[in-house]
């Protein structure tokens, strides 16, 4: 019996962590790769990044013009784009 009981707080529990469904989320700076040309983040100056309007997802570029070639062939007017202050401390 404790067996099933403890295998529903699990299952309640993995649900618990929420990504936001709009707005930016941080990246894992120097290790996520810009989602055109592949290069790592790790200037915080210039990071874009476009949540989708058709899946949600959010995809992260080390620059606004690598968003902007990704936007002009996979994106959509209803997409969410943020860049990063050009002093770092934020979206």
């Amino acid at each position: 019996m404790i067996r099933p009981a403890l295998f529903a707080i699990l299952v309640l529990l993995a649900g618990c962590e929420a990504r936001p469904t709009t707005g930016p989320i941080e990246p894992a700076w120097d290790r996520d790769a810009c989602n055109h040309c592949r290069m790592t983040l790790s200037d915080r100056r210039f990071a874009t990044q476009i949540r989708s309007a058709s899946d949600g997802k959010v995809r992260h570029f080390d620059d606004p013009g690598c968003a902007a070639l990704w936007s002009g062939k996979n994106g959509s007017p209803d997409d969410e784009i943020w860049v990063r202050d050009a002093d770092g401390d934020g979206w």
